[in-house]
């Protein structure tokens, strides 16, 4: 049985890899090279934990979305991958029903010298949702 943050993990995986010309990965590490053109890194960041009731816990999940781009001017060519990141997560802000509420609620670029000049772009959600206190672990 998946978790419910796996579930709205896997979610958001899914709606980001139907960007034509985006390679989606999940938690990686390594390092990103010229040849695999724009990649975008999905990982949970942080999460926090507030009992609401005997046996409800509302979840509140930083999720990260590390877009990588070269270019020449590089947040130029980053800035169709965001429009579309950003609108296909919020064209449902209850993630398919896995949440209450999906926020947008950072964004960050950080040039970086290169083969070409490349640009990391960190992307911050923050995505509400309901557990038993009991289990992190059920899914929704």
């Amino acid at each position: 049985m998946s978790t419910a943050r796996e579930n709205i993990l896997i979610y958001i995986a899914a709606q980001v890899g139907a960007i034509t010309g985006l390679t989606v990965f999940r938690s990686r590490e390594a390092a990103i090279a010229r040849s695999e053109g724009a990649v975008l890194v999905l990982k949970p960041l942080e999460e926090q934990v507030v009992k609401i009731a005997n046996e409800i816990a509302l979840r509140e999940l930083h999720v990260t979305l590390t877009l990588i781009v070269r270019g020449v001017v590089p947040d130029s060519v980053a800035d169709p991958y965001l429009a579309q990141i950003t609108g296909l997560i919020q064209s449902d802000t209850t993630l398919g029903g896995l949440a209450a509420r999906c926020i947008e609620k950072t964004t960050r670029w950080d040039m970086q010298v290169a083969d070409l000049t490349a640009l990391i772009v960190e992307l911050t959600f923050l995505v509400k949702y309901l557990t038993p206190t009991a289990s992190a672990s059920l899914a929704s």
